[in-house]
């Protein structure tokens, strides 16, 4: 039932912006309907002309001011308090509208008797449905966010923005991932204490170990990006008196520029992997070095991987930094907050197909990149075994053309984001980004350095 919904909304998704906004419209009169109603106990013969004087007046003017705050440009599939927000405020400015018109109009013979108390129920239920309608496709989508998921039960250690970026990839992916989500820890006491996408801050790192006890944590996540030997020798420390085995790590920009996270390895953190890495403040210089006034091109880059390697390679002050998706929506997200915390620096966002050679050439064609990150992908393992065909399309030719291009404009280094599901694969989305990696390994040696990183807990 719902896939059949789903391929509906699907096919006529795009006449969105023509039908939500009439679909909407018709919401906003009966709204206005029941608030009359609601208020009068009923509806009185002689208030239906007032009623059809305001709508015709009011409901252009609610939804043209939906249309000011991008409501029926967002994805409603990815509704979040950022939306419900927007439509708080569209709905009080409307109400406020709807008190203007009433005061003009006030003294034509039809409006008499107006009760006044409808602007205020009008207000109500205009921001309870149009919420509601946005929330409920979001549920269509992604019903594992209302659907208790049960698998490894996952402490993540970091609650800054690679943090936040793992939480919700987990709490959105299928409900049948062996990942959940359960608790977050971070040294920073201003976080101590929130929720991120549900989940509790609930602690600092001397807390790893009762957490632990205490939820019956299978796996601990590090998600500290930056984070220095000395800090990641320390959370060992807990994490060695949890006694949980199996640990995790988001790795840092300077492992994947350096090659270090090769093709042929790939597995859990270590604690002697951590005593060994070099101090990070010799790494960020490495880094910033190499990437300082480079024109930098990141795909997938509204994803949870590529939207965390915007935000770092930006701090390294690259002379542009070229943003591609095909998701409008992730995409204008990382645009704002990319703009807004490094204004000074030069940024485009690009809405394109990465297996798009024409739209892509003409990318590389304007932009020249010097490095490429490539973390395009469809990644939810159980979503692809259902869709094969478009697992092949656009993590292996996705990835061939790119890389392609990169050699033809010359490139310095093309970077692919891959997956521990590449080790063994036993699932259509393991197999692709397996033979994506081959592909790329079999292009090294030309001008353009590739480099392939598998990305734990893909």
């Amino acid at each position: 039932m719902r896939r059949n919904i789903i391929q509906i909304i699907d096919r006529y998704r795009r006449y969105k912006r023509v039908i939500v906004p009439f679909g909407e419209a018709a919401f906003f009169t009966l709204i206005l309907f029941f608030s009359y109603w609601i208020r009068l106990g009923g509806i009185d013969q002689r208030y239906i002309p007032q009623i059809i004087f305001i709508a015709l007046i009011f409901v252009p003017i609610k939804i043209s001011l939906f249309w000011v705050f991008k409501l029926y440009h967002i994805s409603f599939r990815y509704t979040s308090l950022h939306e419900i927000i927007e439509v708080l405020k569209a709905s009080l400015i409307s109400a406020a509208f709807l008190s203007l018109i009433t005061m003009v109009t006030r003294d034509l013979s039809f409006m008499q008797g107006y009760p006044r108390s409808v602007v205020f129920i009008d207000l109500m239920l205009t921001f309870l449905v149009s919420s509601e309608i946005r929330l409920m496709f979001r549920f269509i989508y992604f019903p594992e966010l209302v659907e208790k998921k049960v698998g490894k039960k996952v402490l993540v250690v970091g609650a800054g923005s690679a943090g936040e970026q793992l939480i919700k990839k987990l709490k959105t992916s299928s409900p049948t991932s062996s990942y959940t989500p359960v608790a977050l820890v971070d040294d920073d006491p201003n976080k101590q204490g929130s929720i991120i996408h549900g989940i509790r801050v609930m602690g600092s790192k001397e807390d790893i170990p009762r957490i632990v006890n205490n939820l019956s944590i299978d796996e601990i996540t590090i998600s500290i990006p930056s984070a220095s030997s000395t800090q990641l020798r320390e959370i060992m420390e807990y994490v060695r008196e949890s006694r949980v085995k199996n640990v995790k790590i988001l790795p840092g920009l300077i492992h994947i520029l350096r090659g270090n996270v090769t093709l042929g390895e790939i597995r859990d953190l270590a604690v002697e992997d951590i005593l060994g890495r070099e101090p990070v403040e010799i790494e960020l210089e490495s880094v910033a070095s190499y990437l300082v006034d480079k024109r930098i091109l990141v795909t997938g880059a509204g994803g949870s991987i590529g939207s965390e390697l915007c935000r770092r390679i930006a701090s390294f002050s690259p002379s542009c930094l070229i943003m591609v998706d095909i998701g409008d929506t992730e995409l204008f997200y990382i645009n704002r907050e990319i703009k807004e915390k490094f204004p000074q620096m030069s940024s485009v966002s690009i809405i394109a197909d990465v297996k798009d050679r024409i739209g892509m050439k003409d990318i590389f064609l304007d932009y020249s990149p010097q490095v490429v990150f490539h973390a395009a992908a469809y990644k939810h393992v159980p979503l692809m075994e259902t869709n094969s065909r478009e697992a092949v399309l656009n993590n292996i030719e996705g990835t061939r053309v790119p890389a392609i291009l990169s050699i033809e404009s010359g490139a310095e280094k093309f970077i692919f984001v891959s997956t521990d599901k590449a080790i063994n694969p036993t699932s259509v989305m393991g197999v692709t980004k397996r033979v994506a990696e081959n592909m790329i390994r079999g292009l090294n040696g030309k001008e353009t350095k590739f480099i392939s990183f598998r990305f734990a807990m893909s």
